[in-house]
């Protein structure tokens, strides 16, 4: 029961947390420098970052604070079997548009993409960085999410394993910091992973991607949750 109970907590925090959001987006979008201010401290501890390690903590932490900054998303909920354990689900979060927009887009899905793009660099360009550094920023971040998108079409059987497992099979990710980030639970009982290579190439970009590509990853993340919804 303490455990149903738990889960019904996240839930309603989780949906408090959204709708709190929604209402500071619409304020930030009104009046944009009021926005820029209440985010201006998170950008400069990304710009700040010295090494990976630094940088992956504070995506990591700005994750927890709901800025969408992790390359997936950790799902906690009691099993419906049997409410003394706890399962969590692995969900890879950073492609925004379906496959095909990324792999073979038409006319219309490319005109869809060339907006989504120009609109990623206006919002690095309202953080304040020129015409050039924007660009820069906004395909350095894009290539992030195009390679994980593109994984995405691969391999979608699903798989169950163990909390161990997990960490055995996806080394390049630090679970348990994530894990308690978020402030999960540490006696996972069973973890879904709908498909692994996503995951895998979120290993692969998180130990191989340049740190300026990352930083503008997670910046434009905080951009986008804070005048973007």
């Amino acid at each position: 029961m303490k455990k149903m109970i738990f889960a019904a907590a996240m839930a309603l925090a989780c949906m408090t947390s959204t709708a709190h959001n929604n209402e500071e987006t619409s304020q930030s979008v009104n009046n944009p420098s009021t926005g820029m201010e209440a985010i201006q401290s998170y950008l400069q501890q990304v710009r700040n970052a010295q090494s990976r390690d630094e940088l992956l903590q504070m995506m990591c932490t700005l994750d927890a604070k709901g800025f969408d900054t992790a390359l997936f998303d950790l799902e906690v909920k009691a099993n419906p079997f049997d409410a003394s354990e706890y399962m969590m689900r692995v969900e890879p979060s950073a492609a925004t548009l379906p496959w095909e927009y990324y792999a073979k887009p038409d006319a219309r899905q490319q005109a869809e993409v060339d907006a989504i793009r120009s609109q990623n660099k206006k919002l690095f360009k309202m953080a304040g960085y020129s015409d050039a550094e924007a660009e820069q920023k906004m395909q350095g971040a894009w290539i992030i999410e195009h390679q994980m998108a593109i994984k995405s079409h691969e391999d979608k059987q699903a798989s169950t394993m163990s909390w161990a497992q997990l960490r055995n099979d996806y080394k390049g990710i630090d679970w348990d910091a994530y894990r308690d980030q978020i402030g999960c639970p540490k006696d996972i009982n069973m973890v879904i992973v709908p498909q692994s290579a996503p995951l895998h190439m979120a290993e692969y970009i998180l130990a191989n991607t340049g740190i300026e590509s990352l930083k503008a990853y997670i910046e434009l993340h905080v951009l986008k949750t804070k005048f973007a919804g």
